[in-house]
C-alpha cells in the first residue's frame, strides 16, 4: 500500500502491527540488555547511569540505525539514509529558528510542570522496578564512585544521551516510521508520540510527560513534513539537560 505526498513521492505504508512492533521492540531490547548488564557495570565501579547510557548507545542506536541503513539500501541499492528518511521537505531558514525556539520553550515548560507527576508515579506505583532504572533517574552520589568512573560516565552521557540517541531516534521514529503511517493524517503524530513514549520501558513514569511534551513537536513535523525540526529540538533539549548531570558527575555543580 502506498500514499502520495505533496511532492508526488509515493510512500510505502506499513501495516499497524508492524508499526507497533518497530516502535516498541527497541525498548524491549534495551531493558533486557540493561537488566543483564547492570551487575557487570556495578562490578566495574560505574554508576547505574552508565548501564542506561550504554544500553541506549549499543542496543537502541544499533537497532534503529541498522534498520534505517537497511531500508535505505533496499530503496536505493546502497547503504544510505536518503531512501529511508522521507520527512525532509525544505522550509525557509527563519522557520527553523522560530519553530525550534518556540518548541524548545514549550518542551522545557511542559517538562518542568510535569516533573512532580513523574516523581509521584516512580515513588508510588513504580517503586518495584529494578534498582538500575530507579537509581539512574537521579544524580549519583559522587562519593560512591572514583573520579575516573564519573568522568567516563559524563563523557558517554554527553555524547550518546545528549547527541547520538536523539538524532537517531528522530530519524527513525519521525523521519522514517511516521512517514509510513501518513495515511492516518493527524492521528499519525498521536500514534507516533504515544508508541515512542511507551517504548521508554526503562523509565515508564516519564510517559505522561513525554506525550504532553512531544505531541506539539511531532505535530509540527507532520505539518511541515520535516523531521529535522524535532531532531533539532530533541537534540538541543537533551544537550542542555545533560549539561546539568555532567556538572554533577564532574563535581562542578553541587
Amino acid at each position: 500500500m502506498t500514499q502520495t505526498h505533496a511532492q508526488g513521492v509515493k510512500t510505502e505504508q506499513l501495516p499497524a502491527p508492524q508499526l507497533v512492533l518497530l516502535h516498541l521492540l527497541p525498548g524491549v531490547l534495551v531493558v533486557t540488555f540493561d537488566v543483564m548488564a547492570a551487575p557487570v557495570v556495578k562490578a566495574m565501579g560505574l554508576p547505574p547511569h552508565f548501564t542506561i547510557i550504554v544500553g541506549n548507545a549499543v542496543i537502541l542506536v544499533g537497532f534503529e540505525a541498522g534498520y534505517l541503513l537497511r531500508q535505505g539500501k533496499r530503496a536505493g541499492g546502497r547503504l544510505s539514509l536518503r531512501g529511508a528518511i522521507l520527512y525532509r521537505e525544505p522550509i525557509p531558514w527563519w522557520q527553523y529558528i522560530v519553530l525550534i525556539v518556540s518548541l524548545l520553550a514549550w518542551a522545557f515548560g511542559a517538562l518542568s510542570l510535569l516533573l512532580p507527576v513523574g516523581t509521584g508515579l516512580r515513588e508510588s506505583l513504580l517503586s518495584w522496578m529494578p534498582a538500575v532504572f530507579l537509581a539512574a533517574d537521579a544524580p549519583p552520589d559522587a562519593t560512591l564512585y572514583s573520579h575516573s568512573a564519573l568522568v567516563v560516565t559524563a563523557v558517554f552521557l554527553f555524547i550518546f544521551t545528549g547527541i547520538v540517541v536523539p538524532v537517531v531516534e528522530e530519524l527513525y521514529y519521525r523521519g522514517h516510521l511516521m512517514a509510513r503511517m501518513s495515511r492516518w493524517g493527524w492521528w499519525a503524530p498521536v500514534v507516533s508520540v504515544g508508541l515512542w513514549s511507551l517504548n521508554h520501558l526503562w523509565q515508564p513514569w516519564q510517559i505522561p510527560s513525554f506525550i504532553v511534551t512531544f505531541l506539539p513537536i511531532v505535530s509540527v513535523v507532520q505539518w511541515k513534513r520535516n523531521a529535522y525540526i524535532s531532531l533539532a529540538v530533541h537534540t538541543i533539549g537533551n544537550v542542555l539537560n545533560t549539561f546539568v548531570l555532567v556538572g554533577v558527575l564532574l563535581g562542578l555543580v553541587p
